[in-house]
């Protein structure tokens, strides 16, 4: 395949992206919150009327990701999200490129640093970037 790279500036890309009017996009996603609604539903979801980031569209994925947000069960919600990305990986509704993943340690004597429910810690990045003005440090022991 060839291609050809246009370099865009910030709001004529995002106009552009908004629009559709571009066949190949590299997008950078974090998820804002650790919930597969979040990733699926802001991304991909068909039926958005505004901020449409693609123009792929699923009616299958789109009854799965109705199915996962209308639930309270985590189990069910999660089988509905595991079909949808069955579903977006063997239509190709996009081409997970890389993965990000982020670690971070701490010394014993570092406190304030925030921690999930499951009792990991939170390392500052895209949804807990104030880390700096929590954490403290105490005498060691």
């Amino acid at each position: 395949m060839k291609t050809d790279l246009e370099v865009l500036e910030q709001r004529v890309f995002r106009e552009r992206l908004w629009k559709q009017d571009l066949q190949f996009v590299w997008i950078r996603w974090f998820m804002d919150y650790p919930d597969p609604h979040n990733e699926y539903f802001d991304t991909f979801y068909g039926k958005k009327t505004t901020g449409k980031r693609q123009a792929w569209v699923n009616d299958a994925f789109d009854k799965e990701l109705e199915g996962g947000r209308d639930t309270r069960d985590p189990k069910k919600r999660l089988e509905h999200y595991k079909k949808a990305e069955e579903i977006m990986q063997m239509d190709v509704g996009y081409v997970p490129v890389a993965w990000v993943a982020r670690f971070a340690a701490a010394k014993p004597w570092v406190k304030g640093i925030e921690k999930n429910k499951q009792g990991q810690n939170v390392i500052d990045g895209n949804i807990y970037v104030d880390m700096m003005r929590h954490i403290y440090i105490i005498e060691k022991g």
